[in-house]
């Protein structure tokens, strides 16, 4: 396994970070400064979830941003749309 290493406080991932698999990982599009570009950032735990309780700050209905729910990669078909995973660039042939 590589382990990688946090693009914003530079810590070498952990096994755990490593599996968490937490990051920015978008397309950008039309309407954003970043327009044609990909962005790919890799966080650790600690950083993700520092971005998400300062983003959560400005969310309107926090409720339907945060579902907590236990389920494995093959569930979210159940919570989120097709459209939704396949944002995630998430592609089970490369693991």
């Amino acid at each position: 396994m590589t382990l990688t290493k946090c693009d914003i406080c530079g810590k070498k991932f952990t096994e755990e970070d490593e599996n968490a698999g937490y990051g920015i990982y978008q397309e950008c599009c039309y309407g954003s400064k970043y327009d044609g570009s990909f962005i790919h950032i890799d966080m650790c735990t600690e950083c993700f979830d520092k971005l998400i309780d300062n983003a959560l700050e400005n969310v309107l209905d926090k409720d339907e941003c945060v579902r907590e729910v236990d389920f494995d990669i093959e569930d979210y078909s159940e919570i989120f749309d097709d459209e939704d995973i396949d944002h995630g660039y998430y592609n089970e042939e490369e693991e």
